[in-house]
């Protein structure tokens, strides 16, 4: 099944780079990516926590009979 860690990025994105013309910068900011990660489960209906539906957001998808399965 999907999990949040699933959508987590590998931690050499969040390092800076070593060399070359963009030295010293990152691609992101571990912070402000979990937080946009977050926002994004919460938007979609979903526990930020675990990636799982809300009750409301399974029952808006005439889905009610999956909550019994996670």
């Amino acid at each position: 099944g999907f999990t949040i860690e699933k959508d987590l990025l590998p931690k050499r994105l969040f390092n800076p780079k070593p060399d070359g013309p963009n030295a010293g910068s990152k691609m992101f900011e571990e912070a402000d990516f979990n937080r946009s990660l977050e926002l994004f489960y919460e938007i979609i209906g979903c526990d930020p926590k675990t990636g799982r539906p809300h009750r409301g957001k399974l029952l808006e998808l005439d889905l009610e009979w999956v909550e019994a399965l996670l």
